[in-house]
């Protein structure tokens, strides 16, 4: 009966309701009352402004991060793997809040989650910079890499350090967003986002296996791949299905080392 009961008041945080009312909660005391926020701010490898853009959403609570249904579908997906379960050991790398962690807890009960980010107002939130991980070979059962690669100016490196931290068997996910022929060209400097318009970004499931064939004593097999579906209709009809205004790409990778 006991074991029902967690797994009853864990599945509650599947509830985007639920986890808004938490998230707020935490947010509150760790953000505001305790002004827990701290940051890297020396980041070789990402892009410019990486920490300053992600930071500025902090001003006020950051609701979105808590409804947008991008990380959700991937980590859906995630629960569909049989290999993983309570037991296995889960990396959540740039989560920038609890959502995601709260989801995790409810789709697996609970596992153990580490979670890494170049911000962080959380005890949940450790800073890393994930193309230097202090974690040791070999200790993760599952990675999710969810709408942050292409925040780095240097792929092949991040890449690497998950290979690194992945166990022998490892579920790797990874999110980002589809540039394609209807989306809009942003004014990046206007936002203080992005300055580089020509950098190196990771766009179609292809590109980002090349950096997993690029590596000797591997194997990596593309498991779920959904690879930009609306990539080609308007960015009207994109918000109109999605609430977003950009196609998605993720993809699972099984990896296997030797």
């Amino acid at each position: 009966m006991k074991k029902h009961i967690k797994q009853f008041l864990f599945s509650l945080l599947l509830s985007d309701y639920i986890r808004i009312i938490i998230g707020y909660i935490r947010w509150l005391y760790f953000f505001k009352l305790k002004r827990n926020f701290k940051l890297i701010n020396n980041t070789p490898n990402s892009i410019e402004n990486t920490v300053i853009y992600n930071s500025s959403v902090f001003n006020k609570f950051p609701l979105t991060d808590f409804i947008m249904k991008r990380m959700k579908w991937l980590l859906n997906a995630i629960s569909s793997v049989e290999i993983l379960n309570q037991s296995s050991s889960f990396l959540l790398i740039g989560s920038r809040t609890e959502n995601e962690i709260l989801f995790l807890k409810g789709k697996f009960n609970n596992p153990n989650i580490n979670v890494i980010d170049l911000i962080s107002y959380s005890p949940w939130i450790e800073l890393q910079d994930m193309h230097d991980m202090k974690f040791k070979n070999n200790s993760f059962d599952c990675i999710i890499c969810g709408w942050t690669i292409n925040y780095s100016s240097n792929i092949q490196r991040a890449i690497d350090e998950i290979i690194r931290v992945s166990k022998k068997e490892c579920i790797i996910a990874f999110g980002f967003e589809h540039t394609d022929s209807v989306t809009p060209k942003i004014d990046y400097k206007r936002i203080n986002h992005i300055s580089d318009l020509e950098r190196i970004k990771i766009n179609t499931t292809s590109e980002l296996m090349s950096y997993f064939q690029a590596r000797n004593n591997i194997s990596a097999e593309l498991i779920f791949n959904h690879n930009a579906l609306m990539s080609e209709i308007s960015i009207e009809e994109k918000v109109k299905k999605t609430g977003l205004a950009s196609s998605q790409v993720m993809a699972l990778i099984l990896l296997k080392k030797s």
